[in-house]
């Protein structure tokens, strides 16, 4: 049986500041971003420069964090809380960070602020499984675990109040309690987000 032929497609990867400067290639007619624009320090404005870029009838979609999400930016943490001098700060919806647009009311005050028309706001939840290649999802867990604010934030705490073997220490007992927690099966999480969509 003979697959269909493979459609190749031009693409055009540009680094720019969304907030402020409309990228090359515009006007646009979809606008998708998973996850990246709850960082912005003036929304409104980055939201309303994105719809400038945009033919009229241009579609926006974009999947943000829902502030009621907590277990995937600290879900087995506890072991470095409990050795940190203090608390990281916590997440604000509204403010930049993942929770930017963790609230409708904030959404729809950026979205619609900015101009877009024909909001909607819908709730996902997804299942999100850490295993790669048949591993069981800890060592990649811990990964992102450290690499997000909050965990790097814990980390140089714990190194500068304990020294580095107290992270060592930290990381040992967040796997043992992963694995018992999933019992040996891939650590698995529910990610709570919110599918936001809107016309130019």
């Amino acid at each position: 049986r003979r697959n269909p032929a493979a459609t190749i497609v031009e693409a055009d990867a540009q680094t720019a500041d969304l907030a402020a400067v409309a990228p090359g290639g515009a006007p646009f007619d979809r606008v998708i971003s998973r996850f990246g624009v709850m960082f912005f320090a003036d929304p409104v404005a980055a939201f309303a420069n994105l719809r400038s870029a945009c033919a009229p009838g241009a579609r926006l979609a974009v999947v943000c964090w829902r502030a009621d999400e907590r277990d995937m930016f600290v879900a087995g943490i506890e072991p470095l809380l409990r050795r940190a001098a203090s608390a990281p700060p916590a997440f604000t919806p509204g403010a930049p960070g993942p929770l930017g647009l963790g609230d409708p009311d904030t959404i729809r005050a950026v979205v619609a602020g900015a101009g877009w028309q024909d909001l909607g706001i819908d709730a996902v939840d997804g299942d999100c499984c850490y295993s790669l290649d048949g591993s069981d999802g800890v060592e990649e867990r811990i990964a992102i675990l450290t690499s997000g604010s909050v965990g790097r934030a814990l980390v140089e705490d714990v190194v500068a109040t304990h020294g580095p073997d107290a992270v060592d220490e930290a990381l040992d007992e967040i796997r043992a309690e992963l694995r018992q927690r999933f019992a040996g099966d891939p650590v698995r999480l529910t990610g709570h987000t919110w599918l936001v969509t809107a016309t130019a």
